[in-house]
C-alpha cells in the first residue's frame, strides 16, 4: 500500500502518508520518506537487471523475506 494507487493521502498503519506523482511515499505534509509504492514484481525485475538471476531474485523476495519477518 499504496502500490498501484493514484497520488493522494493514505494511511500506513497509524501513519498518514502521501503518494506523490513521482511514486515517492512521504509523511503527509512533509518531505521525509515513509515507505514505498514499489510492487514486489517490479522489485524482483529490478534485482534481476542489476545482480541476480531469476531463482536468486525470487528467493530474496520470498524465502529470505519470510525468514526476516519471523
Amino acid at each position: 500500500m499504496p502500490a498501484m494507487c493514484k497520488p493522494g493521502r493514505y494511511v500506513l498503519g497509524e501513519i498518514e502518508v502521501e503518494l506523490h506523482a513521482d511514486q515517492s511515499v512521504r509523511m503527509f505534509g512533509g518531505t521525509r520518506l515513509a515507505g514505498s509504492s514499489l510492487r514486489m514484481d517490479q522489485g524482483v525485475e529490478n534485482l534481476m537487471k542489476i545482480a541476480a538471476h531469476a531463482g536468486e531474485a525470487i528467493t530474496m523476495a520470498t524465502t529470505n523475506a519470510a525468514r526476516a519477518g519471523a
